[in-house]
């Protein structure tokens, strides 16, 4: 289980974007691997999904398919062409997004709103625990504001 906690100030009015990259550096096998050329997954207007956060509330919030990714299968992508490039984002058609074992690195974006007048702590859970690498970016108009190394590497 791998968790950080991401503190989050609704002060500044914007949404903070989390995008996390999952290197999953194990031996691939393409019989587990998805075939997204076989999916219609793309869209050019595609929202990144909002998740509001509730402060009171001591319920989990499971962000599951509530986020777009990106294929990185060449490995070439950082934050940096992310933030900056105009990709396009596809979303996930099913309750979680389970690629397999794969070579491939995936890129995760969503939203999380703070709806409280207050910054407040959010701790966020992948209870996956072959994960190679994990990288958690919180960003704010295209600039990092935190970033975070998880993984069995670090």
């Amino acid at each position: 289980m791998h968790g950080c906690s991401v503190p989050v100030n609704k002060m500044t009015r914007s949404l903070i974007s989390l995008v996390a990259l999952l290197c999953l550096l194990i031996s691939s096998q393409s019989c587990l691997a998805i075939d997204a050329d076989n999916q219609d997954l793309t869209s050019p207007t595609i929202q990144t999904p909002v998740i509001p956060f509730h402060p009171d509330t001591t319920a989990k919030y499971y962000i599951n398919s509530e986020m777009l990714y990106l294929e990185d299968p060449a490995h070439i992508e950082s934050i940096e062409t992310v933030l900056n490039s105009h990709t396009v984002w596809k979303e996930i058609k099913r309750n979680s997004p389970n690629f397999g074992f794969t070579d491939t690195a995936y890129w995760f974006k969503f939203n999380i709103n703070n709806i409280s007048d207050q910054p407040q702590t959010i701790y966020l859970e992948l209870p996956i625990p072959f994960l190679d690498s994990i990288k958690l970016f919180q960003t704010s108009d295209k600039q990092i504001i935190q970033q975070y190394d998880l993984g069995d590497l670090y």
